[in-house]
């Protein structure tokens, strides 16, 4: 893959999942309206982006000007309430309430309830379900009764993005469009989601005598 997609991918998975542009509608700071989970309480959002520990998720990934890439989100465990997403290098902290699941430097990254037209304050700007029940089809299978969300965000030189994402239950984030100036800047869709493999664990080694 070329360097400069490479960067262009990393930039791009960063302003899914927070870190290099400017808010426009997201909340900074603590948040008072947080009520966190008890102990063991289930979340029905998590069915949408499953957090479980090791887990990884890889996507192909495709440029606007045709480069095609892979990238990773790799799932670990901070806490009872605290998941840490590891992007590109990058960590993304989020928090699990007991009404959403929050960037912990504000912002929700999905936010109950999932019913179409409902909205909420995002990383970068407003967050809206613009679609139930949906269908999609990625390299890593064909899912249904899938969420699209679309966030709309303006940059410093009063550029529009939108990013549509689409979760599938039991499974998580499964693709995602980043879409500017009005047409398709990235695509990503899943190829692949399970747990983290060592080479040093998990290899077997057959001993013959």
């Amino acid at each position: 893959m070329k360097e400069g997609a490479h960067r262009a991918l990393i930039a791009w998975s960063m302003v899914l999942l927070g870190g290099v542009v400017t808010s426009c509608g997201g909340s900074q700071g603590s948040q008072k309206d947080t009520t966190y989970l008890k102990y063991d309480q289930h979340n029905e959002l998590e069915d949408y982006m499953l957090f479980e520990d090791g887990m990884v998720y890889r996507y192909r990934t495709t440029t606007g000007t045709g480069d095609r890439g892979v990238m990773t989100i790799q799932v670990k465990l901070g806490g009872q309430v605290r998941v840490d997403l590891q992007v590109g290098g990058r960590t993304e902290r989020l928090r699990i309430e007991h009404g959403g699941i929050r960037y912990v430097d504000g912002g929700y990254f999905l936010k109950a309830p999932l019913t179409e037209d409902n909205s909420w304050d995002g990383r970068f700007g407003v967050v809206k379900v613009t679609g139930t029940g949906q269908e999609a089809i990625v390299p890593f299978g064909r899912f249904t009764g899938c969420i699209r969300t679309e966030e709309h965000s303006r940059g410093a030189a009063g550029a529009v993005r939108t990013i549509t994402s689409l979760f599938c239950p039991k499974v998580g984030l499964v693709s995602f469009e980043v879409q500017g100036d009005g047409r398709v800047r990235e695509l990503a869709a899943l190829e692949h989601y399970g747990p983290r493999i060592d080479p040093m664990v998990n290899d077997v080694v057959k001993v013959t005598e």
